[in-house]
């Protein structure tokens, strides 16, 4: 298994760069881990969420715990309340130092476990192991799903063999997507480990960072969402090749990031569940998708896609609509049910209503995709309840009602899961069946220009 072998010899070679041209041998993330590891073992941790965005630190954490027997858990976009609310699911939280206090007390700082007195030493990791990713769930709860260490060492190498020729010629790896995403996770971690490349620590979150930070033949991790916010005019570095994941890409975002990382994009297709099923490159718009090797794509009979994963041998029927053509090819025509890709993340729009319903000022909730210029964004509709109505009359300014709204979604929400755009109704049109009608309210804030 790649993690066992990447520790079998000591090394000195560079696995991060931080701020200020810092690095990270892989002997110090090894030596760092196994003194985490004991730190948790100590303060008796079973089961441990990650809420780091710093790539070390996070890899850090992840192998610490696998290394002390301990479940890690990459807790998605679950918020700050909920996570200490519900500590039988997320466990004890693991984060920087200077977020701690976001999380209440029994939040535990990597930065201050890893001065810990002893250390457990690095063990061959059995492939049985497992970590746990929380995705929205098409109920408004959060979804738990379990992968093996087997099945992502099994996955990196899949997508290694795709790049092998390309990760010759890269020098770093650098990503705009966080490690909380599986996507982020694997090529933010595990990837550049297993390949022996370093990785940048920090998230480039726009593209004056690529301006700012210069490497030579970067590999980019990106989605979607910050390709189509590239600016024409702008050149950053150029890129050994750039994989973006999260959502189709449409024409003028590929036209975006071949002119800004002066490369071809590649498109990865996959699940949280299944990891990376597909691949494309973007020369043309209609490009179809092709599956790594040892997955099978079909079609079951409501016309959703279902691969046959080299992982576990089974048939997985998928939540995307789309057409699996005799060559062995696929084509991908949307989600099915109430998900949505956006920023990289798929939502629930059902989850999105249930938290906004929680709100003792409001009473239902609609809510949709939207697009403003080359972005897009969460709209919702909303009914008050009598006494979100009273606050209402009682402030006479509906966006200060509506910007304290969105403070009090923030406690459970992720920054890409909040409204940006928000109606007030006095209630919600219904079809004969006393349902809402079909495409609303995704037609109301197309009549307002959205």
């Amino acid at each position: 298994m790649l993690i066992n072998e990447l520790f079998e010899v000591e090394s000195d070679a560079v696995v991060f760069y931080g701020e200020n041209d810092s690095r990270v041998s892989l002997h110090d993330f090894q030596a760092a881990s196994e003194i985490v590891a004991w730190s948790l073992r100590e303060k008796g941790v079973r089961r441990a969420s990650i809420v780091i965005d710093d790539a070390c630190w996070f890899a850090i954490a992840l192998l610490a715990c696998w290394i002390a027997g301990i479940e890690p858990v990459v807790p998605g976009l679950a918020g700050p309340q909920l996570m200490t609310r519900e500590k039988a699911r997320y466990g004890t939280i693991l984060a920087r130092s200077q977020r701690k206090f976001r999380y209440g007390p029994g939040t535990l700082a990597i930065d201050e476990l890893v001065r810990g007195s002893g250390r457990i030493p690095f063990h061959h990791l059995d492939e049985k192991l497992e970590y746990s990713v929380f995705t929205s769930g098409s109920t408004g709860e959060p979804k738990e799903i379990r992968r093996s260490l087997g099945e992502v060492c099994a996955e990196a190498s899949a997508i290694i063999s795709h790049f092998r020729y390309v990760f010759d010629q890269t020098d770093c790896f650098a990503s705009t997507v966080p490690c909380r995403h599986s996507f982020g996770l694997m090529f933010r971690v595990l990837i550049p480990m297993f390949v022996g490349l370093p990785t940048c620590r920090q998230i480039f979150r726009s593209e004056e960072n690529f301006l700012y930070k210069k490497y030579d033949s970067p590999f980019v991790v990106t989605s979607p969402s910050f390709l189509k916010r590239l600016s024409d005019s702008a050149r950053g570095p150029r890129a050994s090749g750039v994989v973006s994941s999260g959502g189709s890409l449409p024409r003028y975002a590929v036209d975006l990031g071949e002119k800004f990382f002066s490369c071809p994009i590649t498109e990865i297709y996959g699940t949280t569940e299944y990891g990376a099923i597909g691949i494309r490159e973007r020369k043309e718009s209609n490009a179809v998708w092709r599956p790594f090797a040892g997955f099978s794509v079909s079609n079951s009979d409501d016309r959703r896609l279902q691969v046959l994963s080299p992982y576990d041998g089974k048939v997985h029927v998928l939540d995307d609509l789309g057409n699996a053509n005799p060559d062995g090819t696929f084509e991908f025509s949307g989600r099915s049910g109430r998900i949505v890709k956006l920023e990289g993340s798929a939502l629930s729009l059902d989850r999105i209503e249930y938290l906004i319903r929680k709100d003792d000022f409001i009473c239902d909730a609609a809510a949709c995709p939207i697009t403003i210029g080359n972005r897009d964004y969460i709209g919702a509709a909303i009914v008050l309840s009598e006494r979100g109505s009273d606050v209402l009359r009682a402030s006479g300014s509906e966006s200060m009602f509506l910007l304290n709204l969105r403070k009090r979604l923030s406690a459970a929400m992720d920054p890409v899961e909040i409204p940006r755009v928000v109606r007030i109704m006095g209630g919600f049109p219904e079809d004969p069946m006393g349902k809402l009608p079909e495409g609303w309210p995704g037609s109301l804030f197309r009549s307002i220009g959205y």
